[in-house]
C-alpha cells in the first residue's frame, strides 16, 4: 500500500519532501512515579511543551518557573480537563535544499503543513478522522481549511520571529559549513 511504501522511503530517509506524517511525529508519552496514578490512557493531543511544566508540578518546584508549555499533571490525575490547542509541527533540515523543509499545525482533526519557504508549495492537508493513515492530500478540495490552518501557522511563525528564532541561524550556517568541508554533509 502507499502507507507501507511511505514507511519504508522514512525508514531509509528517503521521504522526498520529509512530510510530517504522525508516524514520525506523534510519540508516546509516559509518565510513572510515586504521585502519578497508574494504569491511565489518554488519547488527546499534548506537545512536548508540556512536559517540562508537567514534571515541575509533579515534583512540586517552584511554581513561577518560566515555561513555554503547561502542566498535564490535573489532566493525569482526573481533575482537569486537556483543552486541545494546534500543535506547531516542522521537519528536520534537508541536507539538499530541493528536498524541502516543511512547517505545519496539528490538530486532532486535521494535519496541514507546507514549505516554510514558500506557503503555496509542498501543501498537504489531511482529514486525521477519516484518513488516520494520510494517504489522501485534500488540500486542493478544502481551500477553507487550507486558509484557516495556513493562518493559524502564520502566527505561530510570526511569536518565533518576534522571539528572534530563526529557522536557520548564522551560527548554525558556520557550523553546517564546517561540517561540509569535513566531509561529513
Amino acid at each position: 500500500t502507499e502507507y507501507d511504501k511511505r514507511n519504508l522511503l522514512c525508514l531509509y530517509d528517503k521521504n522526498p519532501f520529509r512530510v510530517l506524517y504522525d508516524e514520525l511525529i506523534r510519540v508516546p508519552l509516559l509518565f510513572l512515579g510515586k504521585d502519578v496514578p497508574s494504569g491511565k490512557i489518554f488519547t488527546q493531543q499534548v506537545s512536548t511543551r508540556d512536559i517540562f511544566p508537567t514534571i515541575t508540578e509533579i515534583l512540586q518546584l517552584d511554581e513561577n518557573i518560566k515555561t513555554d508549555g503547561r502542566s498535564l499533571y490535573s489532566v493525569i490525575k482526573g481533575t482537569g480537563e486537556n483543552e486541545e490547542e494546534p500543535l506547531f509541527i516542522q521537519s528536520s533540515f534537508p541536507m539538499e535544499k530541493e528536498n524541502g523543509y516543511l512547517v505545519g499545525i496539528r490538530t486532532s482533526e486535521y494535519k496541514y503543513n507546507r514549505s516554510i519557504d514558500n506557503p503555496t508549495k509542498n501543501v498537504f492537508l489531511y482529514d486525521l478522522q477519516k484518513d488516520p493513515k494520510e494517504e489522501e492530500n485534500i488540500a486542493n478540495q478544502q481551500q477553507n481549511m487550507v486558509d484557516k490552518y495556513e493562518k493559524i501557522l502564520k502566527k505561530y511563525l510570526n511569536q518565533m520571529k518576534s522571539q528572534n528564532i530563526e529557522h536557520k541561524t548564522d551560527e548554525e550556517k558556520i557550523i553546517e559549513d564546517e561540517l561540509k568541508k569535513l566531509g561529513y554533509i
